[in-house]
């Protein structure tokens, strides 16, 4: 009760900073609980923790959303606008920031943890994670160019796809997703930066991941705000809010495909 009272929606939305705090002090917590509590599992454990103790603020983000779009569309009356991508994403900018913020908070409060803590500790907690990213490489390294981009394009799009679906059936449940990539970044992150230094780290990542993680943001605003809208959909405004978050997900999937190219791009180099 006390972590998830850490922020109100109110002053998530006054001041989006307050998400960082948010994400890194339950990402910190979470991390040490997972690992004495569950030492064999404490990645995967982690990232459960976290969707544990951030689910109630994002359902109540997600209502404020929903409130937001059917309030937008009431005083507007603009029910047969055309489709404007633009003014889609304006109306979902609010909650996107406030995505961004939480998810930039999980990834340096998790990235921290894996630099600073003794190196056994730091891979047996993030065991899970690494697992993934050797994976990743693994695959990516066995393709030819143009394979490698179908193989980044594709996943994405499961990654992007499983935002939307889980959101969407059960609200907040893309924020396993979001926490799972936050934790799987930062180890990567962390990785490169004990090696190369962090801006080289920043440098490989950043081009392409922005576009992608901004990608599943978009991903899992839309599904969770249809998930609610769907708890009310007598109201007039459901048509509009349904045909605005469809919107967003084809943004989403443009921002993964010039993702994809862009971390092709960046493989080739």
């Amino acid at each position: 009760m006390v972590l998830e009272s850490l922020v109100s929606v109110k002053d998530a939305i006054r001041s989006p900073w307050h998400m960082i705090v948010f994400g890194a002090v339950i990402s910190l917590i979470s991390v040490g609980i997972a690992y004495f509590i569950f030492p064999e599992n404490a990645g995967l454990m982690t990232v459960f923790l976290i969707t544990l103790i951030a689910a109630p603020f994002m359902w109540n983000l997600l209502k404020y959303e929903e409130w937001c779009e059917e309030k937008d569309f009431v005083c507007k009356m603009n029910f047969s606008d055309k489709v404007n991508p633009i003014k889609a994403f304006i109306r979902s900018m609010m909650i996107f920031v406030i995505y961004a913020a939480f998810f930039g908070g999980m990834t340096a409060a998790l990235t921290a943890a894996y630099i600073f803590l003794p190196a056994s500790t730091a891979q047996q907690t993030f065991n899970d994670q690494m697992a993934q990213i050797g994976k990743v490489s693994d695959l990516v390294g066995g393709f030819s160019l143009d394979s490698t981009f179908y193989h980044i394009l594709s996943n994405n799009l499961v990654v992007m796809g499983m935002s939307f679906i889980l959101a969407l059936l059960i609200g907040v449940g893309a924020i396993f997703i979001l926490a799972w990539n936050a934790s799987v970044l930062a180890v990567a992150i962390s990785i490169v930066t004990k090696a190369d230094g962090l801006s080289a780290a920043l440098l490989r990542f950043m081009p392409h991941g922005v576009f992608e993680i901004a990608a599943f943001f978009l991903a899992a605003i839309a599904g969770g705000v249809i998930s609610v809208a769907v708890t009310k959909r007598q109201t007039p405004q459901f048509g509009p809010v349904i045909r605005d978050m469809m919107v967003i997900l084809a943004l989403a999937s443009v921002l993964v495909f010039v993702g994809a190219v862009i971390e092709t791009e960046g493989i080739s180099l």
